[in-house]
């Protein structure tokens, strides 16, 4: 991570170098980094305090990196660093002496505390990483190291950060995570906002209003949803990785009525390029509602499976494109009438600005054709989101979607083809600063618009998340 030191405290001056090197020579030359308290003769405190406190810092920082931690403690005891940057360059040469005494713990804290302070210090961010992998939080190690890929001044200094993030990998094939989150929402079964639906089949009379049935309404409740992951990677000579995963996840709900779970399983093949991958794989899916009470909602119980393409590309060390593309043949377990297959492909382009701020846009085609023409769609869409780092331990991170649908044929009751245009934003909060055994409190708020031509399918929804994450 030495291709980020240049970046450490971006308001600092030069440092003069024959009084910093006369500094390191005498303390180095005169101390010895072996004792456990040392006592600084007069001589040594007057070359000390004739330092600028930009030199001081430095001189800290070098001292705790080269094994004289004890040296560097006494010289902060008994020299406090001044001005408007001392509180955040203290917390960094504290974490530096700590992790000297073997205390990596207590050194990420103070990273995190002076990260929480000003997200900006990339040599702070840097050395946090390291620490963080060396402690085998290799989720945290992780997030941040992406996030310094925004650092780097040049391709090279960017696939060193990549080549760590690959050694974090390698010493751990086999990775878990999961989750747990309170969801509130206002419209947990994605109902109707209206009661009333108008129809013009000839069947019901012209310009005929239908009630729509409480069960196809919105619904509002608080639920818990959970998950859990599995994966597994092996390199395979230089270029060759095999990726395997599988996750689980679902909802629970006072209505059990609403309750559904999910599995996923993939397995790809990729092939490693020096600027990306290319993978080719299979995937599967099965959705499960074991609480149905009709054949709509008995439709949302199914299996599918197909095969699955990604690209992933480094552009620049700040620009990353990656794109994906699955068939899939989806069989509905109750409801043969909607069986059929999908194409689905998204690609996105990620930007970081800095350490602290990325931007990714995003946009796709779907394609669902159902052996009922009238549930054959396709559908546009495009995405913005962003990550940003604030000052007070506050990370926020939002996004926002616009899908446009047109389905394929009339709907047989309402006697019009199916036209939607659905808008959907989220923000999440986390509190850097707030760590819960090893996690960060995390706050989401979402909201969805579906405009509709047919108001069954005209709804909107509030909905909250609190969870815990481990992306800090």
């Amino acid at each position: 991570m030495d291709i980020l030191a240049t970046n450490s405290f971006k308001k600092e001056r030069r440092t003069s170098c024959a009084l910093y090197l006369s500094i390191i020579l005498f303390f180095y030359c005169g101390v010895a980094p072996a004792l456990a308290t040392i006592t600084l003769t007069a001589e040594q405190i007057q070359v000390y305090g004739s330092a600028s406190e930009t030199q001081r810092v430095h001189f800290l920082i070098s001292r705790a990196k080269a094994g004289q931690h004890e040296l560097a403690a006494t010289l902060l005891q008994h020299f406090p660093l001044q001005g408007p940057h001392a509180a955040d360059r203290t917390l960094y040469v504290e974490g530096l002496i700590l992790e000297g005494q073997g205390d990596l713990t207590g050194a990420v804290e103070k990273y995190r505390a002076a990260l929480a302070d000003d997200p900006s210090l990339t040599l702070v961010r840097a050395q946090l990483a390291e620490t963080l992998a060396t402690l085998g939080k290799d989720d945290s190690a992780k997030h941040h190291l992406k996030l310094l890929e925004a650092e780097a001044p040049n391709e090279d200094a960017a696939r060193g950060i990549r080549s760590f993030i690959d050694r974090i990998d390698a010493k751990r094939p086999l990775t878990f995570s999961g989750f747990i989150s309170l969801a509130p929402t206002t419209n947990l079964n994605g109902g109707s906002s209206h009661s009333k639906v108008y129809s013009s089949n000839p069947i019901f009379g012209d310009g005929a209003y239908l009630d729509i049935s409480a069960a196809n309404q919105k619904q509002s409740g608080v639920g818990l949803a959970a998950g859990a992951s599995i994966g597994y990677s092996k390199r395979m000579g230089n270029h060759a990785e095999l990726v395997l995963a599988a996750d689980v996840s679902g909802q629970i709900y006072a209505d059990h009525e609403f309750n559904s779970t999910s599995f996923s399983q993939s397995a790809e093949l990729r092939y490693h390029l020096d600027n990306g991958y290319i993978g080719l794989g299979a995937i599967a899916d099965e959705v499960i509602d074991p609480n149905a009470v009709d054949i709509i909602q008995d439709g949302m119980t199914y299996h599918s499976f197909g095969p699955r393409a990604s690209l992933l590309r480094f552009i620049t060390p700040h620009d990353t494109l990656t794109a994906s593309a699955v068939y899939e043949w989806r069989d509905y377990a109750n409801s043969s009438f909607m069986d059929g297959t999908s194409i689905l492909s998204e690609v996105s382009l990620n930007h970081g600005f800095n350490s602290t701020f990325n931007v990714t846009v995003s946009g796709g085609y779907d394609k669902v054709d159902s052996e009922t023409s009238f549930l054959s769609y396709g559908t546009f869409f495009g995405g913005l989101g962003f990550y940003k780092e604030l000052p007070l331990g506050i990370t926020l991170n939002g996004n926002a979607q616009a899908r446009f649908s047109k389905f394929d044929d009339k709907n047989p009751v309402f006697f019009t083809t199916r036209e939607d245009q659905r808008y959907s934003a989220s923000l999440t909060l986390t509190k850097r600063d707030f760590n819960i055994a090893g996690f960060a409190p995390s706050l989401s708020y979402a909201y969805t618009k579906n405009f509709s031509n047919i108001a069954t399918s005209d709804y909107d929804a509030h909905a909250v998340d609190f969870r815990l994450t481990k992306d800090f």
